[in-house]
């Protein structure tokens, strides 16, 4: 995966752990060469301590994670540190996780088709595909909402290849009724690129 952890000793105020997490990110940010390019990746870190967070290993390496959900949600290339507040937004993301695939069982995602015009000529030329989540007791949900969590969890392949069939679904039935668009456009998440067998999965469809 993406994400690794770094067990320090002897760093247990919230100064050393920050400032040690501020020198892996800026390590992090210098570009390294692979196969004779140069290549840039930018680092997020969670921090939870021991004692004053956690009592034991699981608890730290939970509270380490859900800092950096919050570190990843402000922006990226930026630590956070664990907070009891972030505790409650953990059991919520859990919560979410756990609807989210019950809203792929219930065919509760809904894909609206946003128009693309032409500015020189004004004119229709596409659309895109975008996905949101008609929950049945909170509405509609915004994507900022659950797709970070659905990336997280490894839903976003499966919803992603949902959205591509429905949007290639609709696009055939537009063009049986007559109405000629040049292209649809679908959302890949980079982790679906991750996967070998994308080339295949957009074929099939």
């Amino acid at each position: 995966g993406d994400e690794f952890g770094v067990l320090a000793e002897n760093c247990q105020q919230v100064g050393q752990a920050g400032k040690l997490a501020q020198c892996i990110i800026e390590r992090m940010r210098e570009p390294f060469l692979f196969d004779g390019h140069r290549l840039f990746i930018s680092v997020s870190a969670g921090i939870g301590l021991f004692p004053s967070d956690a009592l034991s290993a699981g608890q730290l390496l939970r509270n380490a994670d859900s800092a950096l959900y919050k570190a990843k949600s402000n922006g990226r290339a930026c630590y956070a540190l664990y907070t009891e507040e972030l505790t409650a937004h953990a059991q919520h993301r859990v919560e979410t996780a756990g609807e989210l695939r019950r809203a792929l069982e219930q065919d509760e995602l809904r894909v609206f088709f946003q128009p693309v015009h032409d500015l020189a000529t004004g004119s229709k030329v596409g659309v895109e595909a975008l996905v949101r989540w008609q929950h049945p007791q909170r509405g509609l949900v915004p994507p900022g909402e659950f797709i970070p969590i659905a990336e997280r969890t490894g839903l976003i392949a499966e919803i992603d290849t949902w959205v591509l069939r429905q949007a290639c679904w609709q696009m055939v039935q537009w063009q049986a009724e007559g109405r000629q668009l040049a292209f649809v456009a679908v959302n890949i998440s980079s982790r679906l690129f991750g996967q070998h067998d994308l080339y295949r999965q957009v074929a099939e469809v």
